[in-house]
């Protein structure tokens, strides 16, 4: 399907229609402003919107728009690619509620590109197991206003600048298992987490670079993520050299006091595979700070008794101090 070069053209439109299916469409957008691939539109609902792909460009273009009672709609395993500035993967922009959004892959790309856009009473949606990934924009991955009881199950989150804003009066949305993806790694916090409203989650509060994982939930102000000082799953990616990697937190986030992390320190450390040839760490913390690996340290002991001979049996080679001899 080819849509308008003309603006605000719909490639296809459901008005005040109910239980279409609409499955494996290969859709492509005209070029002019606000184009849509699927707009669904006073009071849609039960439709099933399936295995398609969109691809859309112009400013502003939509891969879905939601609104008007459009609700307990199905939209899944999708393919949604939006270019332009001002692109929505999934825009809801009022009172949309009951729908479920499952295993979709939406990429948006643009300086003010969103990959899910929930907008005034757009309350009580599913979404399972989508990637929302959005690339060089300022805007987030996710943006809430004025919404609430949504759930967000198992999704993945990419951004070059900010994963989720929630602006005032969104409140009751919970996200459960919600991975945070980076060039480097990733952090999963597989609990659920109440998200509250006027929070600002970006590059710069929670981060995966080469060999380090970070949140910043220390200080409780306006701007804190305390509610994401829990439980979390890191991966670290490109780990190269290490033929047994210790887990170390960096406890003041400055390199100042690191100290092993383990099942005994606090925080806890759980070490759960290491792949020495694909050099990819997995490892559970019980709440954050700064983490990053590093090759066990090893002290063998002090050689401290006199007149007194050792005898090494084997060749040893680690990182750090074998014998103090004193």
């Amino acid at each position: 399907v080819q849509g308008s070069n003309s603006g605000n053209s719909p490639a296809f439109k459901i008005y005040a229609s109910s239980n279409n299916t609409l499955v494996s469409n290969n859709i492509t957008t005209g070029t002019g402003d606000s184009n849509v691939g699927f707009f669904l539109d006073q009071e849609s609902r039960w439709n099933n919107i399936t295995l398609n792909r969109i691809t859309t460009s112009g400013n502003s273009a939509q891969g879905f728009r939601l609104v008007s009672g459009s609700n307990n709609n199905l939209i899944a395993y999708n393919t949604i690619y939006t270019t332009g500035s001002s692109g929505y993967g999934i825009y809801f922009s009022s009172s949309v509620e009951g729908n479920k959004i499952g295993f979709n892959n939406i990429t948006t790309t643009g300086n003010s590109a969103y990959g899910l856009k929930l907008d005034a009473s757009s309350n009580g949606n599913n979404f399972t197991n989508n990637l929302f990934s959005v690339i060089d924009s300022v805007s987030p991955s996710i943006h809430m206003n004025s919404v609430q009881n949504n759930i967000f199950e198992s999704n993945l989150l990419y951004t070059t600048s900010t994963y989720i804003v929630t602006e005032v009066s969104s409140t009751g949305n919970n996200m459960t298992n919600m991975t945070f993806l980076g060039t480097n790694g990733s952090i999963s916090f597989p609990g659920t987490i109440t998200l509250p409203d006027s929070k600002t989650i970006s590059l710069a509060k929670i981060n995966i670079s080469y060999n380090k994982a970070f949140v910043n939930g220390a200080n409780i102000d306006a701007g804190n993520l305390s509610f994401l000082n829990t439980s979390a799953q890191i991966v670290l990616q490109t780990i190269t050299g290490l033929n047994s990697p210790q887990i170390v937190a960096d406890l003041n986030d400055d390199g100042s006091s690191d100290q092993i992390c383990d099942e005994a320190s606090d925080p806890q450390c759980f070490e759960l595979s290491y792949n020495l040839s694909t050099g990819i760490i997995l490892f559970n913390v019980s709440h954050f700070t700064t983490y990053f690996v590093q090759e066990e340290t090893i002290s063998f002991g002090s050689l401290n008794e006199e007149n007194t001979t050792y005898i090494l049996i084997q060749d040893l080679q680690v990182n750090g101090t074998c014998f103090n001899i004193a």
